[in-house]
Order: C-alpha cells, then structure tokens, then sequence
C-alpha cells in the first residue's frame, strides 16, 4: 500500500500499482461557466492532446489577455505514445472535476502530469506544487544506513545523468544492487521548458525531501511542478524505451558508481503550439 502525503489536502492510502491522479489547486481565482476563460482553456487541453504524446513533452497557451490560459503536459519517458495520450485524456477529465473552475491547477498520473495557469509559469521553475508519495512498507534484512546511502549515490548519480543531457529531454533511470536478492531500480525526470541548471536544482529538491518522508520505505515518489523521481524494490520502468530514446535523442552518458547501471535519455524538445 501507498501513503499519499499530501502538502495541499488530507492523507489518504492507493494501490500500489498507478497513482489515481492527484489534483492540487492552489489559486483562489476562478473562471465562470462558459466563458471565454474555460473556452480558452479547452482549446489549450486540445493542443496539448495532440501535440504531446509523440514527443511525451508539450507546452502551450491559447487565447489572449485577460483570458489567455498557459499549459504543459509531461509524460513519462518510457511509456508509450499510446499510452501517453491516454493519461492526457484522463487528466484532462479529472483536474477539471477535482478542480472546478479553477484559473491555475495541477495533476499528476502514474504516466503523466499537467500544469496549466492564467500566470506564464514556462520556462519557470516550480517547487511550489509538490507530493510526496510513500510505499508503506518497510525495508527488510539490509542494513537501513546502507540502503539510504546506496539510494542517495544512486538518485544524484542520476539527476546529474538527466540534467546533462543536451538535448532538452532531462530523463534517467538505473539500478544498484544492495544484496544477492534484491537491488533499488530509480527514476528522476523533468519537465522540458526548464534549463538545465533549474532541471538539477529541482531533482537536488526532490531528493532532499526523501529522508524526512520516506526514510527505509521501500518504494516512495517526490513529484514537483518542474521534476519527479521514483524508487522501489522492485522494476517499474522500461529499460528498453528509456536505451531507446538515449539512442535515437543522442543522449550522453556518465559513468555510474560502482555497482550501479544507468541509463539516460533526453527528453525530445518540447513542442509548443
């Protein structure tokens, strides 16, 4: 089972297979019923539909002042195209329901996360919006101090792989191994209308949350407005797609420490519309 900890609404438990969507809406500014705000913002969730599952990234803004609405859609890099505008869909449905009428809003899926705002947040970066999501269960016969310290190495390893990536797609995963039995498989992405520099800073954030939400759990997630990053005892991405898009996006590569196996991708530019 997972704990949700959430900085914006009340502790509730999920499955441990996909997150349901998570919806934070933080402004007091609404829109009213069928007008020119909501039109606006419909169009953007139809341009970020289109535009973001081939390229799993896309960013957007429909209308004009004071009705003019900014939105981005990031999908996790190794999920399909297909699967990609499936979860667009279902966040698009539900942070409407979950956020009635609200002018700037935020959810996040297993597979996919989308931020839109009457503010220009692009190209900005967003620690504000964040969830901490934690495995409830704890790690068993293994040193706690030196899993802690094997997944510490193994999460800054892989924020500097994805932060380096010349391309604009900020995305790496890998595994370490910590017995004969068992290893930490990680993942740490960001949204890719930030710089490098920013994409850095905010994984550093993410991870810096870790020991006082998920100390010795096996398996937690940190989601930001600019970044994610995941870890469990268990495989949960596709190593296949992500040594895909390294290939294919020209990604670099830095070497792992000792016992570890990375793999980096940089996210294809992001398409705005």
């Amino acid at each position: 089972l997972w704990t949700v900890l959430l900085f914006f609404a009340s502790t509730s438990h999920i499955g441990n297979a996909a997150i349901p969507g998570y919806a934070n809406c933080p402004t007091t500014s609404n829109y009213t019923a069928n007008s020119t705000y909501q039109r606006n913002l419909e169009a953007l969730f139809r341009n970020l539909s289109s535009a973001a599952p081939d390229k799993g990234f896309a960013t957007a803004t429909s209308g004009q002042t004071p009705d003019q609405v900014y939105g981005l859609v990031l999908c996790r890099g190794d999920v399909s195209a297909a699967d990609c505008a499936v979860c667009i869909s279902n966040a698009t449905s539900k942070i409407v329901r979950d956020c009635p009428n609200k002018k700037s809003s935020i959810i996040w899926f297993d597979n996919c996360q989308l931020k839109y705002s009457d503010e220009n947040f692009i190209g900005r970066l967003d620690i504000s919006n964040e969830l901490p999501l934690i495995n409830v269960n704890n790690i068993s016969n293994v040193d706690p101090g030196r899993f802690s310290s094997l997944l510490a190495s193994l999460m800054f390893n892989l924020s500097s792989l994805a932060a380096a990536n010349p391309s604009g797609r900020f995305l790496a995963a890998g595994e370490v191994k910590f017995n004969d039995f068992e290893k930490i498989y990680a993942l740490v992405q960001c949204t890719g209308d930030i710089s490098a520099n920013d994409c850095n800073d905010c994984l550093t954030h993410a991870i810096s949350v870790l020991p006082t939400c998920c100390s010795w759990k096996i398996g937690a997630r940190v989601l930001e407005g600019s970044c994610n990053i995941r870890f469990e005892t268990d495989p949960f991405y596709n190593s296949t797609a992500v040594a895909l898009l390294l290939r294919s996006a020209g990604g670099v590569s830095l070497p792992p420490p000792t016992g570890q196996t990375t793999t980096a991708a940089p996210p294809p530019s992001d398409a705005t519309t």
